[in-house]
C-alpha cells in the first residue's frame, strides 16, 4: 500500500503503527494475501488451511481475521477434499466454486468424476448437478413416500441452501415431515446452530 501511495504521488498516508513479533508478521502477510481480489478459490482454501495449521487457529478465528463468515471459510477449506484434477479445473476456471461444492456432496468417487466430466463438457447447471448428486434427482425431487415434491418445497430447499451454505432436504409425507440440514465438520455444526438458535 505504501508503494502504491508513492506511485500516486501521495506524500502522507494514514497508517497504524504496531509492534508485532515474527509469527504475527507472517499471519498478517497471509491475511493480506487472502484479501487480494485475484485469489482463486483453491488458493484461498490453501491460505485458510495454512492459517489454521501454522498458527493453530480455528475456522472461527480465521473467519474473524479475514472478515468472512465461519461457514464461508469452512466451505472454502472443504474444497481441498476434492481430487487434484477437479481442483485444477477449478483453478483454471473450467468449473465454478458452486459446482465444486456441489461435487463434494457426491461421496462415490466414480459418480463424482462422471458428474465432473459432464460439467466440463458443458450444459450442466449447478441445479442439475445437485439433482444428480441426490440419487440422480430421484430423492431430491421426491418425498419419502415417493410422491413428487411440490415446486414450492423445492424453492424453499434452494433458499435454505443459499442462506445456510449447505445441503438442505425437506422431506414431507401427508402434511408432516422433517428438514434435514447437512454438515461436514463439528465446526460447521456449531456455525449452523449459532445461525439457527442465535
Amino acid at each position: 500500500r505504501l508503494r502504491a501511495s508513492r506511485t500516486l504521488g501521495l506524500r502522507t498516508v494514514p497508517a497504524i503503527v504496531r509492534e508485532v513479533n515474527e509469527q504475527e508478521k507472517l499471519e498478517l502477510a497471509l491475511i493480506e494475501n487472502i484479501q487480494r481480489q485475484d485469489l482463486n478459490a483453491v488458493e484461498e482454501a490453501i491460505a485458510y488451511t495454512a492459517l489454521i495449521e501454522e498458527f493453530n487457529l480455528t475456522q472461527e478465528d480465521v473467519a474473524k481475521r479475514v472478515g468472512k463468515s465461519r461457514s464461508n471459510v469452512a466451505n472454502i477449506v472443504r474444497l481441498l477434499d476434492l481430487d487434484e484434477d477437479i481442483l485444477e479445473a477449478l483453478k483454471r476456471g473450467e468449473i465454478t466454486k458452486t459446482h465444486a461444492r456441489t461435487l463434494l456432496a457426491e461421496k462415490d468417487p466414480k459418480k463424482r468424476h462422471e458428474l465432473f466430466e459432464q460439467i466440463l463438457r458443458g450444459g450442466v447447471t449447478v441445479s442439475e448437478v445437485e439433482a444428480r448428486v441426490s440419487s440422480h434427482g430421484a430423492r431430491k425431487m421426491k418425498n419419502v413416500d415417493g410422491t413428487q415434491k411440490d415446486p414450492n418445497v423445492l424453492a424453499h430447499e434452494k433458499r435454505l441452501r443459499e442462506i445456510l451454505g449447505t445441503k438442505v432436504d425437506i422431506q414431507e409425507t401427508a402434511g408432516k415431515g422433517k428438514i434435514v440440514i447437512s454438515f461436514y465438520s463439528r465446526e460447521e455444526l456449531m456455525d449452523l446452530l449459532d445461525r439457527l438458535i442465535g
